[in-house]
């Protein structure tokens, strides 16, 4: 199987985790094969953000946060505000996973704070009021 596929089945993996969770349609991270990453961006970057979310489907969160703990600020650097954004917002949804609702709650906050324009932003806004009914 190709890398591009396989990056394509976790992606719609990662979506139908999220199907039950938001109003919205989950994210999906960007295509890089593509072509629609920043030039920054290297195939190994992708790569691991697609790990993390793999990780999360294997519902191992705290591996997965500990690769986006460290993937965010990576794209961060790279000027990858959209990839920047999606860390931020799936290290919410695995801190709300583990039941640590206030670091969710902060991770969301961060993601409509620092990429408000990003569709992470939207997400993390639909977590946020879900986290404040309950």
């Amino acid at each position: 199987m190709s890398a591009s596929r396989t990056s394509w089945l976790v992606l719609a993996a990662a979506a139908a985790l999220l199907a039950g969770c938001a109003a919205r349609p989950p994210l999906r991270s960007v295509d890089w094969a593509a072509g629609e990453a920043p030039a920054a961006a290297s195939a190994r970057d992708v790569d691991d953000l697609n790990r993390a979310v793999a990780a999360m489907l294997d519902e191992e969160y705290a591996r997965a946060a500990v690769m986006l703990l460290e993937l965010g600020p990576r794209f961060e650097a790279l000027g990858d505000d959209r990839r920047a954004a999606e860390c931020l917002f799936w290290l919410g949804f695995c801190r709300e996973k583990q039941g640590r609702t206030s670091e969710a709650a902060e991770f969301y906050r961060r993601v409509l704070s620092e990429h408000p324009d990003q569709p992470a932003a939207r997400q993390a806004a639909d977590r946020l009021s879900l986290l404040a009914a309950e």
